[in-house]
């Protein structure tokens, strides 16, 4: 069980790590539209801009609902345990 939250953990942090670059690269990406030459450049890079702009949202977002996860395995384990070690005292 451990190995699992261990991978899950793991999972985690590369998603919110991707999250970070994508968006980190939005905004030298956004100078790149102003100094673009021609319409056809500046629009092909905005569209390069919300791509990364969606990934991130999306790898933050997975990240978000995996670390909710993790916080509630890990409390019903605690519980689960401290339930055990109470039935084991008694």
């Amino acid at each position: 069980m451990a190995s699992m939250r261990d991978e899950l953990e793991q999972r985690r942090d590369g998603m919110w790590t991707g999250a970070y670059v994508s968006l980190l690269l939005v905004v030298p990406g956004l100078y790149g539209v102003v100094l673009a030459p021609g319409l056809l450049l500046k629009t092909l890079v905005v569209g390069v801009l919300m791509v990364l702009t969606l990934v991130g949202y999306v790898l933050a977002t997975c990240a978000r609902g995996l670390e909710e996860v993790l916080e509630e395995t890990g409390t019903a384990a605690t519980t689960t345990e401290a339930g055990a070690d109470q039935a084991d005292a008694a």
